[in-house]
């Protein structure tokens, strides 16, 4: 709670209170939270977590691997390697950290931890279930990439990745955030305070 309000304080200092409304002062509080949360996340705690990511890499290979095989798709798979013909041409794809969703899950914990008038353990809850359904997920989109580039082209296949490994993940991690706080939301609103009686 200390850093929130710090930054509260700070938020003062730049915006009055007398000059700018509640609303809008939650808003630039949740901004400024949400883009410090960000900045740790992505600076500080993915480097610092870095063989996590290569090893989960390697289990989105693998997993990739499998998949495409039950699907007709003959490939080979070395660590984070992951080989097949595309047309005439063997095509060798690396399934890098930043496959593994690392930037979507620092923007899905900053995103839910800065949002205002939930409890905390309500936000972390939220945030790790949110990380788990993407990292589920994410072996799927992998595969579904590398199919249709197999049933296709290179080129076909990289116009695929831009739009399936790009937009896919932060389309469904928007989707949760909406859903959770809604539903935080709504359990917050059904168990109001009650208002103590003076004496």
């Amino acid at each position: 709670m200390r850093k929130i309000e710090s930054i509260d304080k700070l938020t003062n200092k730049i915006l009055p209170p007398e000059k700018i409304s509640k609303t809008n002062r939650m808003g630039i509080s949740f901004l400024v939270i949400f883009v410090v949360l960000f900045a740790v996340f992505t600076l500080l705690a993915l480097p610092l977590s870095a063989f996590f990511w290569e090893g989960l890499a390697e289990w989105n290979a693998e997993a990739s691997s499998e998949i495409l095989l039950s699907w007709g798709v003959e490939n080979t798979v070395a660590r984070n390697i992951i080989g097949m013909h595309v047309g005439s041409s063997l095509v060798f794809f690396e399934v890098s950290s930043l496959c593994a969703g690392d930037l979507e899950i620092a923007l899905l914990f900053a995103l839910i931890l800065a949002t205002p008038g939930i409890l905390f353990w309500k936000k972390l809850l939220g945030a790790i279930l949110g990380t788990v359904l993407l990292l589920l997920i994410n072996p799927l989109r992998i595969t579904i990439t590398l199919f249709l580039t197999n049933t296709s082209d290179l080129e076909t296949g990289e116009l695929y990745h831009s739009i399936i490994f790009r937009l896919f993940l932060f389309a469904l991690l928007v989707l949760y955030y909406l859903v959770w706080y809604r539903l935080a939301r709504r359990k917050a609103s059904a168990h109001p305070k009650k208002k103590k009686k003076k004496a």
